[in-house]
């Protein structure tokens, strides 16, 4: 076992100690983090892999309501999305956080990034849906198309021929789908009128 591995492992049972020992009447307190979900944040794809081989949820969320893959998907890392992806995580997970009402899909944060390699690997993912509706903290509804039409050539261009590719549409051209594909597109709080 790996020195990180390990001490992830003390901080977890640590952290669940002192959680429990705790007595409060207010609401419970957020879950402490995942060692997945620690582990996603650094450059550590052999401690990735260790996990999932464990039993890692591949699907856990963070207090937050972040997926493990949205968390990859900020840290950048192609082989981690492909590791996850292919242990069954869920490329269209939704971030739901809850003070912002942002409700975000991993190939989204990952187009605002222009993680090229990275947008590859969940377009490889027959799952993965390229024209999901995400809401962002304006309220506003966008596609991952709109995104890499938003972040413009210096990081989108690459994005955008990459989702055009994969049958990626901007949000005011979905308007123009039958209501009941598009339906299955809005996020659960829905999109302006």
């Amino acid at each position: 076992m790996s020195y990180t591995l390990l001490s992830l492992l003390l901080f977890t049972a640590a952290t669940l100690i002192l959680t429990a020992a705790t007595v409060s009447t207010s609401p419970a307190p957020a879950p402490p983090p995942t060692l997945l979900s620690i582990a996603a944040t650094k450059d550590n794809f052999d401690e990735v892999s260790a996990l999932l081989q464990a039993g890692s949820d591949p699907n856990a969320l963070t207090s937050d309501g972040e997926s493990v893959l949205h968390l990859v998907c900020i840290w950048g890392g192609p082989k981690k999305v492909a590791l996850l992806l292919a242990a069954g995580a869920d490329p269209n997970a939704r971030a739901t956080k809850h003070k912002t009402s942002l409700d975000m899909t991993p190939l989204s944060w990952c187009s605002y990034a222009g993680y090229t390699k990275t947008i590859a690997e969940f377009l490889q993912d027959e799952r993965t849906n390229v024209n999901l509706i995400v809401k962002q903290e304006d309220g506003k509804c966008i596609t991952a198309m709109d995104i890499a039409i938003k972040i413009g050539a210096e990081r989108g261009e690459d994005t955008r021929e990459m989702l055009k590719a994969a049958g990626g549409a901007k949000y005011e051209e979905l308007q123009f789908w039958p209501s009941d594909k598009l339906a299955k597109l809005l996020p659960p709080s829905g999109c302006p009128a």
